[in-house]
Order: C-alpha cells, then sequence, then structure tokens
C-alpha cells in the first residue's frame, strides 16, 4: 500500500479535479472526448475515493471544491463546463490530438 503525504494527496485531489473536469468538458460540451469511459471512470473513482479517503485534505484544496463537493462520477455533466482555464486546456488537447491524427 503506498503511503502519501498530506501534501502529496492534495496534490494528487488538485490534478484529479483537473483532469475529471478537462474530459468533462471534452465530452459534454465539446462532443470530442479524447480518453475511454472507462478511463474517465478510472480517475473520477480515484479522486471519490481519495476525497473519502482525506475529507480534511479535500476540504483543504480550494481548487474548484464546491463543484466537486457531493461528486458521485455518474456524470460530469454538472461541474462547471465554461470554466474558462480549463477550456483553453481542452482546446489544446483536442488540437494536439487532431495534429497527431491528422499527420
Amino acid at each position: 500500500m503506498t503511503v502519501y503525504t498530506p501534501d502529496a494527496v492534495a496534490r494528487l485531489i488538485r490534478w484529479r479535479r483537473h483532469q475529471v473536469l478537462v474530459h468533462s468538458i471534452l465530452y459534454y460540451r465539446f462532443d470530442s472526448p479524447i480518453i475511454s469511459d472507462h478511463t474517465y471512470d478510472s480517475l473520477a473513482q480515484e479522486l471519490i475515493q481519495l476525497q473519502r479517503d482525506y475529507p480534511e485534505i479535500s476540504e483543504s484544496v480550494d481548487y474548484k471544491l464546491d463543484a466537486f463537493r457531493g461528486f458521485t462520477s455518474s456524470t460530469g455533466y454538472d461541474l462547471p463546463l465554461f470554466s474558462p482555464g480549463e477550456v483553453v486546456v481542452a482546446r489544446t488537447l483536442l488540437k494536439l490530438r487532431n495534429e497527431r491524427t491528422d499527420s
């Protein structure tokens, strides 16, 4: 079993929230997923487990905290799909994917 420091747990929670949000934007807003449903579900389930196992740390990570309170992974549709920074990341990922598939 891996043991994480509180700082590592906080970074991982923030990163998983970011990943789930960006991939929700790609799926729901742009109708262009770049990962499989299985991969998305794995990321979302890991996030839920981290938030459940480390509730105090989860609450201390202010990145999109309100959006992920009560997140169940059943859908990312209710997340902030118009969040400007994450929309830029999603568009960049789409551009990179399209460049790779066009070459």
